[in-house]
């Protein structure tokens, strides 16, 4: 019986970058020996180079701590500094609150 596998790609540095231009996803089809079908997604783009981490805990919490069954990126504009700024604040209370 053949499934057929989904992986989602999500880079705020995205641009021009196909899903072969990552090594994690040969890496996820060698070690399961399956063919996997990548869709790159649509999400927040970066201006600059030093909001990466926070792009990625961004992601991160949307799609483990809001516990989406099903997360809606379509928006490729970037964050804005208030917008980054919001999310820290906002997560290092919930850290706050849970030490």
């Amino acid at each position: 019986m053949n499934h057929n596998y989904y992986g989602k790609i999500i880079d705020s540095r995205k641009k021009g970058k196909t899903s072969k231009c990552y090594a994690i996803t040969k890496l996820c089809e060698t070690t399961t020996g399956a063919s996997i079908i990548w869709q790159m997604v649509n999400c927040p783009q970066q201006k600059g180079f030093w909001e990466c981490g926070y792009y990625v805990m961004k992601a991160m919490h949307d799609i483990v701590i809001s516990c989406r069954e099903k997360i809606i990126l379509h928006c490729e504009n970037p964050l804005t500094t208030h917008q980054i700024d919001r999310f820290v604040e906002d997560t290092l209370k919930d850290f706050m609150l849970t030490l």
